[in-house]
Formats: structure tokens, sequence, C-alpha cells
């Protein structure tokens, strides 16, 4: 369920036409009364040509919220760079952003009654009006296959049920399991076998990589190169990330030994990403410091 104790009433743009709720909190407990899902968008109205291209080709469509009435509370959170809103409201939508791993605007999150979300669409899908409301109640289907394999998890013991559960976190986003699954993946910490051990200790490696994302441009800013290198260490030794995780916590330690005039340290972990898997992105730009690097000595 949605943390109430960090959610302050959101004071959310509205499209011209219909009914787009304004507070998540206030539109959870309805759903909760009314028996319905959640489709949450986040938007960037004054910045993001996407979302305001997405806000009039289809949020503001009453044919669009009309379609969606039935199952599902509209609600939207709009994340604008030129904003007289007040800080503590503009800090809780980020915080809303953040725990529901927002990267990309628009934005949309499914969430069932409970506010646990079950799917996302990322950018403007290329539908009209009438097939992305179809695409959006289609969605719920989704929800009712994960209840479904949850029901089946209930009915097993042992290394069976933990596999059960796995099977249906799989079908849910990745990046707010952790934060809004904590049940099923206490209940998997509890049984333990092998599959969903590796299963949770992906899901937390790809999490402490988001915290390190998330800090990158305060630290570059402030050319806290050290404090960043202190924390990919700390990551790599909490987690023990392979392939392309650990290669992208290397980038970012090698990106801190370019910016801090460390370049023999930088041409190290260049080298070290290159040896993971040469083929990736992160090895081809390692490639690309590398020669750089050599250039300069």
């Amino acid at each position: 369920m949605v943390n109430k104790t960090i959610l302050v009433s959101l004071c959310l743009v509205v499209p011209a036409i219909g009914e787009w709720l304004t507070d998540l909190e206030k539109a959870q407990i309805r759903a909760e009364e009314e028996t319905k899902d959640i489709y949450l968008v986040f938007t960037g109205s004054d910045w993001s040509q996407s979302c305001q291209r997405f806000e009039k080709t289809i949020l503001s469509q009453e044919s669009f919220q009309s379609a969606l009435a039935e199952r599902f509370l509209l609600v939207r959170v709009d994340l604008p760079i030129r904003s007289n809103l007040p800080k503590e409201v503009i800090a809780a939508k980020r915080k809303l952003s953040s725990r529901l791993a927002v990267e990309t605007w628009p934005e949309a999150v499914y969430l069932d009654p409970q506010g646990r979300p079950y799917d996302r669409d990322t950018g403007v899908l290329p539908l009209s009006v009438k097939n992305y409301a179809e695409h959006v109640l289609a969605k719920r289907s989704g929800r009712k296959t994960r209840d479904l394999l949850f029901e089946k998890a209930d009915q097993l013991e042992g290394q069976a049920r933990a596999e059960a559960i796995v099977e249906a976190l799989r079908q849910l986003p990745r990046n707010t399991l952790l934060e809004f699954y904590r049940n099923e993946v206490a209940e998997l910490d509890r049984l333990n076998p092998d599959n969903s051990k590796g299963f949770l200790k992906s899901l937390r490696a790809e999490k402490g990589l988001l915290e390190i994302e998330q800090s990158l441009a305060e630290l570059f800013n402030h050319r806290s190169f050290d404090r960043l290198i202190e924390k990919v260490d700390l990551y790599l030794k909490v987690h023990q990330p392979l392939g392309e995780n650990r290669q992208q916590a290397l980038t970012y330690k090698m990106a801190a030994y370019q910016n801090s005039a460390r370049p023999q340290k930088a041409l190290e972990i260049a080298l070290e990403i290159i040896s993971i898997d040469e083929k990736t992105d992160f090895a081809k730009s390692a490639v690309q410091v590398q020669n750089k690097l050599r250039r300069k000595q």
C-alpha cells in the first residue's frame, strides 16, 4: 500500500476537460471504496513536448476519460520546471516519482486499489484515443494474472511456494517490487531457496545502482568524486553485481577518476569494464576512454 505518511496532498494540474483527481492519497481511499484501479500519469507540462502532445491528443480528451471511468480513477502528477508551487509540494512530487521509479516523462503507472504498481507505460504510444483507452483497460488483465499467481502460491509450501511467488513478481515492474511488495519479498527471504535468493539479490543490486544514479548529478556538481568512488565501492562490496550492472557501476567510478585528473586509475577501471563483456555499450564507452587516455600518455 502507498505509505500515507510520506504523501501530502498534491496540487496537480487538472486537464481542461473531465475529472482528473488531484490527490493520490485520496484517490487511493476512493479506489478501495469503489474497487477501481488507478491510472497515474507523470508529466512535465512546461518542458516536455512529448508530455504536451500526450496531454493534447489523449489525456484531455473526454472520450478517453469516459472510457476509463468505470474501471480506473485518473490521477495526474505534473512536474513543471517553472512553477510557483511551494517547495514542499514539489519535493513530495519528486519523492513520489522516485518511489515509483519514474525516469521518463510522460510515464503512466497502473496501481491496484491498494496502491501497488502492476504495470507501466513509458513515453507516448502511437495510438488513437480509442485504441489507447483500450490499451489501458487491457492492462487490468495483468493484475488478474498476478492475483491468480499469488493465490497459487498461497496453496503451496517451501521451494514450490517460493517459485510461485517469484513467477508472480516477474510479471510486475521490477523497479518497484522491493518498495511495494514487501510481504512477498519477506516471504522469499524466509523461504530462501537458491532461485528466490538469486532473484532478490538481483533486485537489490538494481536498487542500489539506482540510488547511485540518483546522487550522480549532485556529486558531480559539487565535485565530490571521492565520495562517488566510495559509494560505488560500497555498492560493489554489498551487492557483488555481475555483468552490465557491474559495468555500469564501474563506469561511474571511471568517470570520477577522469574528472578528478587520475588518468591511470581511470584506465585501470576501463580495462576492468572491457574484461567483463567487450560487446556491451558500457565496454564500448570504456574503449573510447581507454583510447583517449592512451593518446595523452
